[in-house]
């Protein structure tokens, strides 16, 4: 039976047929069946995506049922989880044992599958993203069959699969490496933009995590800054919480009006509050172009009065990681929020056109109007991607109007 899925944001929708299968056999047999029709197969996962990289016009695995923790090894710092196991419900069960995950982004609702796919992130210099904690995979291929991948056993597919986009196959299983939990002592506070993008190399350099957001069409911004530590928890009433995130996340005007402070478990500290939904765009430049790039799209924002809601600003180590934004090069994130029904087709064309001038590389889970011809010269490793792609998916059974257009077809001509 044909049913509509749609993400989060509702700005991406289709009729699929939709399967949620419980067992990495059933998995096997949807792609195998797949195969011998000529049906597209695609894993959905939370549906935070806000471009069309989970949309099919053929079959949709939904992971919801298939999200088990297999198996924990503390003295390795390893656990295994089925792909479809929420971010959240991980970390809760790491941090009842001692544990955590290294570093997380804004939403906790994700699937582990969907986050490795489209390589998210948290912020921090000295921190990279999820994707670049897996240690090994179990990925089935277009014919159903599964490849346990890691850097030793097969390193061009361990280095395509950690963030392939589900262009790849179905990821079945992911053995991931945690940390010793620690507590965020986190400050936010309303700054100025040019103090901020005057100060951010010291700023960076002097906290483990630090991100501002700016409030368009003001001087204002928010800036966070963490410390990692195992001190005592010093949690926020909830008046506090609303004031650090839910108020600013309902009315982007709405600042703190004075420093917050606390210290939480990193999972939760991380977690970002629901507000109205939005539409999102974000590039991955060279560190060194952050705050040149953040300030010519504040400065076009400004000049054409766009209706936006935040730009906001991140960092990350880099990776090895084959089509990751942050391949090969310390990077700064800059993502731009606007309203759902705002005209932000065209705002965010410009944005696409300001981070290209400084080298960016769009997030694959956000909207961005790239094709395979720009996005070819920025990534290093991509005809590695493209080697494996056709050798673990020659039919093409991952396909989607999505990797056509940012990958070209498995078989160019088609």
């Amino acid at each position: 039976m044909s049913v509509l899925w749609k993400n989060w944001a509702g700005n991406q929708r289709a009729l699929v047929e939709l399967s949620r299968p419980t067992t990495e056999h059933e998995l096997c047999s949807i792609v195998a069946r797949a195969a011998e029709t000529g049906t597209r197969v695609k894993v959905v996962g939370a549906g935070r995506s806000f471009s069309d990289v989970a949309i099919t016009d053929g079959l949709a695995v939904e992971l919801c049922d298939y999200g088990r923790i297999l198996s924990l090894d503390t003295s390795a710092g390893l656990v295994s989880v089925q792909a479809g196991a929420p971010v959240r419900e991980l970390s809760e069960f790491l941090w009842t044992r001692g544990l955590a995950l290294d570093n997380l982004g804004d939403f906790d609702d994700q699937t582990i599958g969907g986050t490795a796919a489209t390589a998210s992130h948290g912020t921090g210099a000295r921190f990279r993203g999820i994707s670049a904690g897996i240690v090994g995979l179990r990925i089935i291929d277009g014919a159903g069959a599964v490849h346990d991948c890691t850097m030793d056993s097969d390193p061009e597919l361990f280095r395509a699969a950690r963030a392939g986009l589900g262009a790849l196959g179905v990821v079945s299983t992911i053995t991931l490496r945690v940390v010793p939990a620690f507590n965020l002592r986190l400050l936010e506070e309303a700054r100025l933009f040019g103090a901020v993008v005057e100060s951010f190399d010291d700023l960076l350099a002097a906290h483990d995590h630090f991100e501002f957001s700016w409030v368009p069409h003001t001087e204002r911004v928010l800036t966070r800054t963490g410390r990692r530590n195992t001190e005592p928890i010093e949690s926020r009433g909830r008046w506090d919480h609303w004031r650090a995130g839910g108020s600013s996340a309902r009315n982007p005007q709405a600042l703190p009006d004075g420093p917050l402070r606390y210290n939480e478990p990193a999972h939760r500290v991380w977690r970002n509050p629901r507000g109205p939904r939005f539409i999102e765009s974000e590039h991955a430049v060279p560190i060194e172009a952050t705050t040149a790039a953040a300030g010519e799209v504040r400065r076009w924002i400004e000049s054409n009065g766009a209706e936006v809601l935040s730009m906001g600003v991140r960092v990350a180590a880099g990776d090895d990681i084959a089509l990751s934004p942050s391949q090969g090069r310390p990077t700064g994130y800059i993502s731009v929020r606007c309203r759902r029904r705002a005209p932000h087709e065209g705002y965010l064309r410009a944005v696409d056109a300001i981070m290209s001038a400084h080298g960016g590389r769009p997030h694959w889970g956000k909207v961005h109007h790239m094709g395979a011809a720009a996005l070819a010269p920025l990534y290093p490793e991509w005809d590695l991607f493209q080697a494996v792609r056709s050798r673990i998916d020659p039919a093409g059974v991952f396909e989607n109007s999505y990797t056509r257009r940012c990958l070209g077809p498995v078989h160019p001509g088609t």
